[in-house]
């Protein structure tokens, strides 16, 4: 696992978990610093949030298609999942929505089986799940996200982080009381 540092606070990690992959495509970018670097804080995170990082699990897919996305405002209990067009992203239903793991500081990564995807268009959205209240689900609000997922040999794992020169919003509404967070 290689480290570099962004912002002065954030490093770049790279998860080599998969156990039958030989070679690793990233396509990552550098981010400028973002206005609400106080969330990527430790007192922030350790304090306030209380989520805490986690190891990627290792996978085993002959071909690997992993995802990253920042979502800094994501509350305290809820996790980060992916919902989308495929049967393998659960055909837009939240409950059967893949969960991903926080890798780092505001940074969920989800590995997927790119056997089921390769050389097609997948159509999908971010949602926030609260484990505590599964219909409690926060839909990432703006258009759809596609993603052209090439051909992936095996032992490849092609790895993208998600970004967007809009911020989107998550939005979500329990009585009068309303909240969002934004990707980046």
């Amino acid at each position: 696992m290689k480290k570099h540092t962004e912002w002065q606070t954030q490093k770049h990690l790279l998860w080599i978990n998969n156990r039958r992959a030989t070679q690793y495509n990233v396509f990552d970018c550098w981010n400028d610093m973002p206005y609400d670097t106080y969330l990527y804080t430790s007192a922030f995170n350790q304090c306030i949030i209380q989520r805490h990082e986690q190891s990627l699990m290792p996978s085993s897919f002959a071909s690997t298609l992993r995802i990253s996305v920042r979502a800094p405002q994501l509350r305290t209990h809820h996790k980060l999942a992916i919902v989308g067009d495929t049967s393998c992203l659960g055909k837009w239903q939240p409950k059967k929505a893949l969960l991903m793991t926080e890798t780092q500081t505001n940074l969920w990564t989800i590995d997927l089986d790119a056997s089921a995807l390769q050389d097609s268009t997948i159509t999908f959205k971010f949602v926030a799940i609260n484990p505590k209240k599964p219909t409690e689900v926060m839909w990432e609000t703006g258009e759809n996200r596609t993603l052209e997922v090439p051909i992936i040999p095996n032992h490849v794992v092609h790895c993208v982080t998600q970004h967007s020169s809009i911020l989107r919003t998550l939005r979500y509404k329990i009585g009068w009381n309303s909240c969002s967070f934004i990707l980046t």
